[in-house]
C-alpha cells in the first residue's frame, strides 16, 4: 500500500473511531490474532507436507516413491526452517552510557519515586544518550515469542532543557506506558507492532513465500493503521496518568519547552551544521558541547515567539504516533503560554548528575558523533566524495548565510551562479544582498528567482521592502497582488502534486542526456535497483515547474531483512544524489504501484531509463 493509501486508511479510521479507543483496541487485537493464525497455518502446512513426504518415503517399496517422498519431506522441512528464519526478529539493545545507581543515587531515587507514583515500574538498565527524548524500551529476546528486557533511556539534552519537576512529569508519562493492566496492554501492543513491522518488512520482500507475501501486503497496512491510531489514544492516556501522578502544569510546560526547543535545534543547529560540513574535510569534535550551550541559552524574544506559534500551529500528520502539542495541552486543560521562557532556572541534568560526569558524557557523545560522521563519509559510493555538487554547494551556502550573514557568502553565491545561472536559491540570495545595498540590479535577480514557485513569496516580500525604501507605492501594490495570486496557485499546485495515480495524464520527461546520465549514475550506486522508469505528470498549475515521476524497481536478497523505512531511505538517497531542478515524486514498484507504471509505459514510449547490464 502506498503512503497516500495508508494515510487515507488512517484518516478513515480516525473518523470512524473518534472517541472509541476500546472498540479500536478490540479490532487491533483481532488483527494480531489473524496474523498469528496465518503464520501458524503456514507452519502447519509445512509440517504436514514434511510428514506426508516422510510417510510416502516409508511406505513405498521402489526408489522412485522413496525419492519423491524424501523430496517432499525435505521441501516441507526446509520451507518451515526458512519461514522461521524470516520470523526470527532480532532487536538490538538501545545504545547509551550506563547510569548505575552507585554513581547516580539521586537520579535513581527520583526514578523509583516517580515509578511508585505511577504504579510501580522497574528496569534492567538505565542509559543516557544524546537524543532529545526519554523512552522505555522492552526488547524481545526471542522475537515473536517474547521474553523481554526493559530499559529506560534518557536523553542528556532533554534533561538540560527541563526543570527537575518537568523531567519527573516526562518520566511519569513514559512509565505510564508500561504499568497497570491498561499500561501493560499498551506496552504489549507497542511491542507487537514493532515486531510485526520487521516481519512484514521481510516477508513481502521475499520471493520464497508468494502467498504469504501477498497476504502481508494486505494485512500489514490494515493492522498498522489501527495500532498507529491507537497509539495516539495511548499518548493522551499516558499524559493523564502523568498529570495525576506529578503535575499537569509541569507536564504541559515540559511538553511546550521540548516542542519549541526541537524547532529551534533544527533551524539553528542541525541544518546549519550538516550543511556547513557538506563537502568539507573537517568534522567538528565538540558537537554535543555546542548543542548543550545552545539549549542553555535564551533566544531572542521574536524567535521564541515564532517557534511557539509554529509548535502550537503544527498538526499531527499521519506519520506521527504522537498527537499535536495543542491537542495534548487542551487534553490536560492547561492554557498555552503565549511567550514562554525556554530556559529553566535550574535544569534536571545539573541537579541530578555530577558536573564532572556531564563533561565526560558530552565529550563521549561528541566523539561518537564525529566517528559516525566520518564513517558515513567513508561509506559513500565512489565518486560522491569529490568536489561538492550543486545541491551540496547550495546547502552549504544556505547554512553559512544563516550563520555568517549574506555578505560573507557572496563569493560562493557568484561561483554557484557561474555553474548554474538559473539556480533560484542563489539568485534570491544575490538579489537580497544587492537589495540591502540599495542596488537597482537586485530587482532583476529577485524577479528571476520568483520563477521558482517555492521561492516566489520571499522574493516578492524582498522586492516590496526594496521598493518601499525607494517610495515606489505602485510597485508595492502590484507585488502584493502578485503574492496573493501566487499563494492561491501554490496551494492548488501542492495539492495537485501530492499524489500520483493511474488515472493521471503522463508526458515524456524531456530531460537532456546530461541530466539522464546523472540519474543513471545515482541509480547505479544502489545495487538493489534493478530497473527504473521516468515520466512527467501533466499539471495545470505552474506547468513550468516539472513534476517528474520516477518508478524504481528495487529487490533485495531473499534473506535480507528489509523494512519500509529502508526502502523509503533508498528513494531519498537517490533524490539526494540526482541533482535535478524539478519536483520529483519517487515511487517504489510493488503490487499497488504497478498500475501507475503501466500508465506511464503506455503513454511514454521511452520511459525506461535504467537497466544495469
Amino acid at each position: 500500500m502506498t503512503r497516500d493509501g495508508f494515510n487515507s486508511l488512517v484518516a478513515e479510521l480516525a473518523l470512524a473511531r473518534s472517541g472509541q479507543p476500546r472498540e479500536l483496541l478490540r479490532e487491533t487485537l483481532a488483527w494480531i490474532v489473524l496474523g498469528y493464525a496465518v503464520l501458524l497455518a503456514a507452519l502447519s502446512a509445512c509440517a504436514l507436507l514434511a510428514l506426508a513426504g516422510l510417510l510416502i518415503a516409508l511406505q513405498q517399496q521402489g526408489w522412485t516413491g522413496t525419492l519423491v517422498g524424501g523430496a517432499l519431506a525435505f521441501a516441507g522441512l526446509l520451507t518451515a526452517v526458512l519461514l522461521v528464519c524470516c520470523l526470527w526478529v532480532k532487536f538490538d539493545p538501545p545504545e547509551g552510557a550506563p547510569l548505575d545507581e552507585e554513581e547516580h543515587p539521586e537520579l535513581h531515587r527520583l526514578i523509583r519515586e516517580t515509578g511508585n507514583l505511577v504504579g510501580g515500574v522497574r528496569f534492567h538498565q538505565v542509559l543516557l544518550d544524546a537524543e532529545v527524548n526519554a523512552a522505555t524500551v522492552q526488547n524481545p529476546r526471542l522475537g515473536v515469542l517474547g521474553w523481554y528486557r526493559s530499559y529506560l533511556v534518557i536523553g542528556l539534552p532533554l534533561m538540560e532543557m527541563l526543570s527537575r519537576e518537568e523531567f519527573r512529569a516526562v518520566l511519569a508519562h513514559e512509565f505510564a506506558h508500561a504499568v497497570g493492566p491498561d499500561g501493560r496492554t499498551r506496552a504489549w501492543l507497542h511491542r507487537k507492532r514493532a515486531t510485526w513491522e520487521k516481519v512484514a518488512g521481510r516477508l513481502p520482500a521475499s520471493p520464497l513465500f508468494p502467498l504469504l507475501s501477498k497476504f502481508f501486503r494486505w494485512f500489514w497496512p490494515r493492522f498498522n493503521s489501527r495500532a498507529f491510531l491507537l497509539s495516539r489514544f495511548h499518548e493522551l492516556e499516558a499524559d493523564r496518568v502523568a498529570a495525576e501522578a506529578v503535575s499537569a502544569e509541569a507536564l504541559a510546560s515540559g511538553l511546550q519547552r521540548l516542542a519549541i526547543q526541537g524547532l529551534r535545534l533544527e533551524e539553528e543547529f542541525w541544518q546549519p551544521l550538516e550543511s556547513a560540513i557538506a563537502g568539507s574535510a573537517a568534522v567538528p569534535r565538540d558537537v554535543i558541547e555546542r548543542l548543550s550551550a545552545l539549549v542553555r541559552s535564551e533566544p531572542p524574544a521574536n524567535s521564541r515567539d515564532r517557534w511557539t506559534s509554529q509548535a502550537m500551529g503544527k498538526s499531527a500528520d499521519f506519520t506521527d504516533t504522537h498527537p499535536a502539542l495543542a491537542e495534548r495541552l487542551a487534553h490536560l486543560g492547561i492554557p498555552v503560554s503565549a511567550s514562554p521562557l525556554l530556559i529553566p532556572a535550574t535544569n534536571a541534568a545539573d541537579e541530578l548528575l555530577d558536573a564532572a560526569f556531564l563533561g565526560r558524557a558530552r565529550q563521549h557523545f561528541s566523539t561518537d558523533w564525529s566517528k559516525d560522521a566520518l564513517a558515513a563519509r567513508r561509506d559513500r559510493p565512489a565518486g560522491t566524495c569529490d568536489a561538492p555538487g550543486v545541491r551540496d554547494a547550495w546547502k552549504r551556502i544556505a547554512a553559512l548565510s544563516r550563520l555568517d550573514g549574506l555578505e560573507k557568502v557572496q563569493g560562493e553565491v557568484l561561483a554557484l551562479l557561474e555553474r548554474r545561472p538559473d539556480h533560484s536559491g542563489a539568485l534570491y540570495l544575490r538579489g537580497c544582498h544587492l537589495a540591502e545595498k540599495g542596488d537597482l540590479e537586485s530587482a532583476a535577480y529577485l524577479e528571476r528567482a520568483a520563477a521558482d514557485p517555492t521561492i516566489a513569496s520571499r522574493a516578492f516580500e524582498t522586492l516590496a521592502r526594496f521598493h518601499s525604501r525607494l517610495g515606489n507605492v505602485a510597485e508595492i501594490d502590484t507585488l502584493k497582488e502578485r503574492a496573493e495570486q501566487h499563494q492561491r496557485e501554490l496551494r492548488a499546485a501542492l495539492v495537485e502534486r501530492s499524489k500520483v495515480c493511474p488515472q493521471d495524464s503522463f508526458l515524456p520527461h524531456d530531460l537532456g542526456e546530461s541530466e539522464l546520465e546523472r540519474l543513471r549514475e545515482a541509480l547505479a550506486t544502489e545495487p538493489a535497483v534493478r530497473r527504473a522508469w521516468l515520466g512527467a505528470k501533466h499539471v495545470t498549475h505552474f506547468p513550468g515547474w516539472k513534476l517528474l515521476v520516477l518508478v524504481v524497481d528495487a529487490r533485495w536478497p531473499a534473506f535480507k531483512p528489509v523494512s519500509e523505512r529502508m526502502q523509503q531511505q533508498l528513494l531519498e538517497r537517490l533524490l539526494e544524489r540526482w541533482e535535478i531542478d524539478a519536483y520529483v515524486q519517487p515511487v517504489r514498484l510493488d503490487e499497488d504501484t504497478k498500475p501507475v507504471l503501466k500508465a506511464i509505459r503506455r503513454r511514454v514510449a521511452d520511459s525506461e531509463v535504467y537497466r544495469p547490464s
